[in-house]
């Protein structure tokens, strides 16, 4: 059929066969392509204008709602440096201009008030923390085995305070997260994602683990974004996670309530079990005895070689598990071991007694501390936990070298110069640590109304 006269042709045969050939040309540069760059990624198209601003929408929201609830949870904050006894230390000019400024500046760590005249802080160790009096908070009690210390905020720190409510992640979501700075308190978002709880040998409860990823810094506060409180963050074993603020806050109104615990020992060494022990006792898990002290709770209950691997019915995996199960029974009341002997089951009954901290010396009647005269001062042999010297940093193996108006004083010298001291004054001690010379500055506890001395004079 002939084409109509008069119509145009668009399409010539020269046409079409030139876009074929372009077409397969095309097709066969991006096959070569693929074979000769074979790791190259495809190409991807741009983001689409409306995604980007939809994720720039979600962005915002997101930030929006955590500068919602930093305004809301930042009254219930306060960032406590802490002149730590251990960290204590004097700088030379070069020292200061060319070291980290972490090495120099004392540590800081977060406090959380759950109640208007109390605030919880973990101490990211066992030992109770030491804290300047201008942050107007002092340490109530601490928990040796949890680690963590209950504030009592003065009066004039009160400032305003809201109660927050209690929150629980039960389902991936993003949270607020609260840490310490040197500027204050910085929040930013953190997202929870699921993972199932574990039971923590410190906390004797279920935990919820954050992931090895997740860079949260131990002591720090976690929130909802609605500002309820979720928990804290601890590090157990390379892994961060929550402690429910739920069992926080309770464990701190207990400490309260009944002070600071005695902490139990039986009075043996253990060892972790490795393959080659776990096949010579028998046993698949647990801690080893290596040593039993002659004077101690075990004495004659325990032998080198059993192997706990339970206590108080709880399972246990390696010493740490079995000490803080230990630690953690009132002492003086009975407590059940399961224990292997020879591969055979021998369940024992101990009784924990009380021991102290390795910094709580005998008390001293002057400063806080137990001092012995040497050439050059007074050597600090123990401290006594929580007294005036503890508080200001004094450790055990400092050199008193001077006190105010004597230089190289003996223990009399240094405890009349303290008795001379009003209550709530502080008097300045050059020490030595080491080769390190130091200054610290112990504060005299105010004396209370009933050892006041009553005024002169006549009655009315």
């Amino acid at each position: 059929m002939e084409r109509e006269a008069g119509r145009p042709r668009f399409w010539t045969r020269e046409t079409r066969l030139l876009l074929i050939t372009v077409g397969l040309s095309l097709a066969v540069l991006l096959v070569l392509a693929r074979f000769r760059f074979p790791d190259q990624e495809p190409l991807e198209l741009p983001t689409q204008p409306l995604q980007r601003l939809a994720a720039r929408a979600a962005f915002d929201d997101l930030s929006a709602a955590v500068a919602r609830a930093g305004e809301r949870v930042r009254p219930a904050l306060r960032v406590v440096a802490l002149p730590a006894p251990g960290d204590a230390r004097s700088f030379t000019v070069e020292e200061v201009l060319w070291s980290r400024p972490e090495e120099i500046a004392a540590p800081l760590a977060l406090a959380y008030r759950f109640n208007e005249r109390a605030a919880v802080m973990l101490t990211q160790s066992r030992v109770a923390p030491a804290i300047a009096p201008a942050t107007g908070l002092s340490v109530l009690a601490s928990d040796d085995v949890r680690g963590f210390a209950v504030l009592a905020v003065e009066d004039g720190a009160a400032g305003e305070w809201q109660s927050l409510s209690v929150s629980s992640p039960l389902s991936p979501q993003y949270l607020l997260l609260a840490e310490a700075t040197r500027a204050g308190v910085a929040v930013r978002p953190l997202f929870g994602g699921a993972a199932d709880p574990f039971v923590d040998p410190q906390w004797n409860q279920p935990i919820l683990a954050l992931g090895r990823d997740v860079h949260a810094p131990d002591g720090a506060f976690v929130f909802s974004l609605e500002g309820a409180f979720v928990g804290a963050v601890i590090n157990r074993h390379g892994v961060q996670a929550i402690v429910p603020a739920e069992a926080l806050v309770r464990a701190a109104e207990r400490l309260m309530t009944e002070g600071r615990r005695a902490t139990g020992s039986i009075g043996v060494r253990l060892q972790p079990l490795d393959a080659t022990l776990m096949a010579a006792t028998g046993v698949q898990g647990g801690a080893l005895v290596t040593e039993v002290a002659p004077d101690g709770p075990a004495a004659s209950l325990l032998s080198p070689g059993d192997v706990i691997v339970a206590v108080a019915g709880r399972p246990v995996d390696s010493p740490e598990t079995a000490f803080l199960a230990i630690a953690r029974h009132t002492p003086g009341t009975p407590l059940p071991l399961d224990v292997r002997r020879s591969r055979e089951r021998l369940p024992v009954t101990v009784t924990p007694v009380a021991v102290r901290r390795p910094d709580a010396g005998e008390a001293s009647p002057a400063l806080g501390a137990v001092l012995r005269p040497v050439p050059s001062g007074s050597r600090v042999q123990s401290v006594s936990a929580g007294g005036a010297a503890s508080r200001a940093g004094l450790r055990e193996g400092d050199v008193i070298t001077w006190v105010p108006g004597v230089v190289e004083p003996d223990p009399r010298e240094v405890s009349a110069t303290w008795d001379q001291l009003a209550g709530g004054q502080s008097m300045l001690v050059g020490i030595r640590r080491g080769d390190e010379p130091l200054v610290l500055a112990p504060q005299k506890a105010q004396s209370t109304a009933g050892s006041s001395k009553p005024p002169t004079g006549g009655s009315q």
